[in-house]
């Protein structure tokens, strides 16, 4: 009987943000009697702030792109990100094989011609067509009809899927298994009172979740510049005028590159009542304790609103000002398709009244309702099991097409320098614990 594994790559490339999504991934797979997971990542402080139970993991030192100021910037700084990431790609090919598995919660066309057929998509999380949040960005984006599997978390994806990119109804590599990320939201192994109490604030008061989108920088009340700082002061001040905890939630992307984390700590210490829920902690990789503790979500159109609403949470949407909208672009959806399953507010004055009215009366039957209505159909019910389904469809593809994946010899790390002639010097940290170097198909 062979016990050979197959290496499950997650790849967490310019992760300030998707890196997370992909750990808990990488937990269901440490189940898998057939597979081993691989972390891939090209940001160093998730490499060193990952999860213990990450026992092997991958990092590559590519510069990031979130930095540039200028469009011409960006594209030059992408432009050589994407032959780095080839550089890296062709390492770990020559480190464990070609024929491993490639999951990613992004969409990169130029790098799958260097990934082979082998790649699997699982998404992050998208809440509403919101363009530059898109995975859609792509003309037609052919890339899916080349893929392994595409995991969707309900029917919302699935018919985006099918739609964009011109695939069949009844495509059968489509699997709807709900959102991973979410498991721990519903198995009750999260406690109300115990995250209060870790956190700090009176767990008979009230408590309100900021958490932004990584868009956040262009979006009130926190944002890249002085007034934006201002007005999340006034917040912090209603908040504790109104004898309520707030937790905040930044974003990855605006604590490393747009908002210094002091700010977000100098809240913490001069409000008794606030929280800073720092995502570049390790206990804080995933914000499944802040949603468990909250009565209520204030957000920017975060995929989080799901998470929220999916445990009856009503969430509320800060829309940008005219300015800030022009900065954003033209494809936020409209205030009325929102407010069909939830509430929007355009500034402070009307957070604070809305906020108001939302802890002071009851919700109307229908908005539940149409709220209730909506999770369903983009996590198609499904709570608890994500990970397990997930885990359970990819064994079953690697199981069909075994020969195949087992026909090629793979190399260990340990011979890693015959056959890297010329790219030897890329600057790169491997970490395989001795059970997966033992297990891997060599």
């Amino acid at each position: 009987m062979n016990t050979r594994k197959i290496a499950c790559l997650l790849m967490a490339f310019e992760d300030v943000g998707s890196g997370r999504t992909l750990e808990v991934y990488y937990k269901s797979l440490l189940l898998s009697p057939i597979l081993v997971p691989i972390m891939v990542y090209t940001n160093k402080t998730s490499f060193l702030n990952s999860p213990k139970y990450i026992s092997n993991k991958i990092l590559f030192k590519i510069p990031g792109v979130s930095k540039s100021k200028s469009l011409a910037e960006v594209n030059i700084k992408y432009k050589v990100w994407f032959n780095e990431c080839k550089r890296a790609i062709k390492v770990i090919k020559n480190l464990l094989g070609s024929n491993c598995i490639w999951i990613t919660d992004n969409v990169w066309p130029e790098l799958e011609k260097e990934i082979g057929k082998n790649i699997v998509q699982v998404f992050h999380g998208e809440l509403f067509d919101v363009g530059l949040g898109s995975y859609f960005d792509y003309p037609k984006n052919l890339s899916f009809k080349k893929y392994l599997l595409i995991f969707v978390h309900g029917k919302l994806m699935r018919n985006r899927v099918i739609q964009r990119c011109g695939l069949q109804q009844h495509d059968k590599r489509i699997h709807m298994v709900g959102r991973v990320l979410n498991d721990t939201l519903y198995d009750g192994s999260i406690k109300k009172g115990n995250v209060l109490k870790q956190y700090g604030l009176d767990g008979k008061r009230n408590t309100i979740l900021y958490a932004p989108s990584w868009e956040s920088k262009r979006i009130w009340p926190i944002g890249g510049q002085k007034d934006d700082v201002s007005r999340m002061k006034d917040f912090c001040k209603f908040c504790e005028t109104e004898k309520i905890n707030l937790v905040i939630r930044p974003h990855p992307i605006t604590i490393q590159h747009h908002v210094s984390e002091q700010i977000f700590k100098k809240f913490a210490k001069k409000f008794s009542n606030v929280y800073i829920d720092n995502p570049l902690e390790p206990d804080s990789r995933i914000p499944n304790k802040s949603i468990v503790a909250s009565d209520i979500l204030v957000t920017d159109l975060s995929s989080i609103a799901l998470d929220a609403m999916s445990m009856g949470k009503p969430a509320v949407f800060i829309y940008p000002d005219k300015i800030r909208k022009r900065r954003w672009g033209d494809n936020l959806p409209s205030i009325k398709e929102v407010e069909k399953v939830s509430y929007t507010v355009e500034n402070l004055l009307d957070l604070e009244n809305k906020l108001h009215d939302l802890l002071s009366k009851k919700e109307k039957r229908g908005k539940i309702t149409a709220r209730r209505r909506f999770v369903n159909y983009a996590f198609s019910e499904i709570k608890g099991k994500s990970g397990k389904l997930f885990r359970s469809c990819l064994e079953n593809c690697v199981k069909q097409k075994r020969t195949e994946f087992m026909r090629s010899k793979f190399t260990l790390i340990l011979k890693v320098k015959r056959y890297l002639p010329g790219i030897i010097d890329f600057p790169y940290t491997v970490k395989l614990s001795a059970e997966a170097k033992k297990l891997l198909i060599t």
